[in-house]
């Protein structure tokens, strides 16, 4: 009888997800245990232990709690995109360590990097802050002290803290070593620079005493460009020599248009990339069964994740220099010896929430004041639904912001172009667009050194010519619907001010607008899309306004003011050497 029982529970788990088999198996053994053996000791005790046996954790359940754990790794793997592994739905090998761990964690199918660079993602996985709260944007940018730090944390608490390395803008001196004992930053050289990296680490766990707790940190550039593993991992993934030129600058280069390379040479980029996943993969394998070797698996939390994606072409570019998907979606897993059995979490998160996350399973302080917000409620209940959105940014011409989350059941992006306004408006150069509800647009102009005709634009008509002048004027303009429309302001020229001697700024500047922002919406439904391919933002104009909404809630000062160092020639000859710097 118990065997017929324990069969299709084994055989659900294996069928369906981890949270529905528990779920399956406690409605079945719930009903025919209590109709088999009510009120009978022994059936309660069978009860308890089968129910244990389905959801994988003696004791899980209501009221359970997960233990502080002696120890806790951070790993982060720069450049690796969630969707080229096996747990994500990859159907080549690059994971196959990695998609087993997965079975025995907590896997978040949707975490997402606040910024598609590697300074300014870390800082945010270390604060809890989003990127215009801490302020730190490459490539001189420094953490003000005022803003606590995950690492400080664990120090504060008691913790032996170390971090191992392979600088760059994971360097020293932008405060990323706050906190540590011992930050070691040793320079990038080669992607088998992994080894050396993750052995680090295992030295500093080897020379802990017994009862010493401790923190560790450890980052590899092992899958970011130039993609280079080792020849063996290349040979499995129809790759060889030679080596095509896949260096920082040249992506960079074709990136602004001033190289052309083939596709043909873009998909063996592909292939190499992911080699260097398969053979990161191998290395972590190596790394865990260490950790194993030396009896504190069992008693430590294990965080994988990533700070970015990659890109080859999906959206026209390389690297990883854009807000969609394959930039930002990244690979996030949780392990804690508590739990057995793969759990898989569909809400959206983000690397923000990593810090609170690591310093509520600890017991320590909580980090006050941030939006990032513990991930411990999914680890008891990854069927928990809290409708996160997750934002995202990078600092380039336009401002380029995005959000991410579920509107009415459905999983959205919404990514704004917007010209970057500051205390007395928005500057327009010769045109600037903005999408817009409802009738009147309203705001306020004025022109820079000569008055202005600027036309105004709906949906491609002109409705208006407005006469600006250097003086500030508010003008009213009816607009023929009042539905989601787009609206175009074009000036008939504009001026450098440092060709007429008024300073040193180079920008043409046409006419300045206070009012409503200057940002045009694309809006991608990732669950018919998961690509962000096509703009659905016209058909849905209602998701669109509730996005822009939430977005415009998300506007961020920074935390500490902003604090810059002086990039020295070895600094600038280390980011160099990764393609960061021309």
């Amino acid at each position: 009888m118990l065997g017929g029982l324990v069969f299709p529970c084994r055989f659900v788990e294996r069928a369906a997800t981890p949270s529905y088999a528990e779920a399956f198996c406690r409605r079945l053994l719930g009903s025919f245990l209590m109709k088999a053996w009510a009120g009978a000791t022994g059936g309660i005790l069978l009860m308890s232990w089968m129910l244990a046996a389905c959801t994988g954790a003696p004791g899980e359940g209501d009221g359970f709690r997960l233990r502080p754990t002696r120890g806790y790794i951070l790993v982060s793997l720069d450049t690796l995109r969630a969707d080229r592994l096996g747990g994500y739905g990859h159907d080549r090998p690059t994971s196959p360590f990695f998609d087993r761990l997965a079975e025995r964690g907590t896997l978040f199918e949707h975490a997402l990097a606040p910024y598609p660079a590697t300074l300014v993602s870390h800082m945010s996985l270390f604060t809890g802050l989003y990127p215009p709260q801490h302020g730190v944007y490459p490539p001189a940018v420094v953490l003000p002290e005022r803003i606590p730090t995950l690492p400080q944390r664990f120090q504060g608490g008691g913790f032996r803290t170390q971090a191992h390395t392979e600088g760059g803008f994971v360097g020293w001196g932008f405060g990323f070593e706050r906190g540590f004992e011992i930050y070691d930053d040793i320079d990038y050289s080669a992607d088998t620079d992994i080894e050396s990296t993750f052995e680090r680490g295992l030295d500093f766990l080897r020379s802990m005493e017994a009862e010493e707790r401790y923190f560790l940190f450890l980052h590899t550039y092992s899958v970011h460009d130039p993609y280079d593993p080792p020849s063996r991992y290349l040979e499995q993934f129809g790759e060889g020599e030679p080596h095509p030129d896949s260096r920082g600058v040249r992506l960079r280069a074709f990136n602004h248009q001033r190289a052309m390379i083939p596709a043909a040479e873009v998909e063996r980029f592909e292939h190499r990339y992911e080699a260097s996943i398969r053979y990161v993969d191998s290395v972590l394998e190596s790394f865990v069964a260490a950790l194993e070797g030396l009896g504190l698996l069992a008693d430590t939390t294990l965080v994988i994740t990533s700070d970015h994606g990659e890109e080859f072409l999906e959206h026209g570019k390389l690297g990883h220099t854009q807000l969609f998907p394959e930039s930002l979606e990244v690979p996030l897993l949780i392990l804690h010896p508590d739990l057995t059995g793969g759990r898989r979490v569909a809400d959206q998160v983000s690397l923000v929430d990593v810090a609170p996350t690591l310093v509520e399973l600890a017991g320590l302080p909580e980090l006050e004041g941030i939006p990032g917000r513990s991930l411990v409620p999914y680890l008891h209940d990854p069927l928990l639904r809290q409708n996160r959105l997750s934002y995202a940014e990078i600092e380039e011409v336009p401002y380029l912001r995005s959000l991410f989350g579920e509107v009415d059941g459905r999983r959205y992006q919404l990514l704004v172009d917007q010209i970057k306004a500051d205390t007395g408006g928005a500057w327009v150069q010769d045109s600037a667009a903005l999408d817009f509800f409802g009738s009147p647009l309203e705001m306020r102009s004025r022109s820079y050194h000569e008055a202005r005709r600027v036309t105004v634009r709906v949906d491609g008509e002109v409705v208006d010519t407005l006469e600006v002048t250097p003086q500030w004027r508010t003008f009213v303009i009816d607009l023929p619907g009042d539905g989601l429309q787009r609206i175009e302001l074009e000036s008939d020229g504009c001026v450098r001010p440092s060709s007429i001697d008024e300073s040193g700024d180079t920008r043409c500047l046409g006419f300045i607008v206070q009012g409503p922002p200057l940002a045009t919406a694309r809006l991608f439904d990732l669950v018919q899309d998961p690509g962000a391919s096509r703009d659905v933002s016209r058909s849905r104009p209602l998701v669109v306004r509730r996005m822009m909404r939430e977005l415009e809630a998300r506007q961020w000062a920074a935390v500490g003011g902003v604090k810059t160092r002086e990039l020295s020639a070895e600094d600038k000859r280390r980011l160099r050497a990764l393609g960061y710097l021309d």
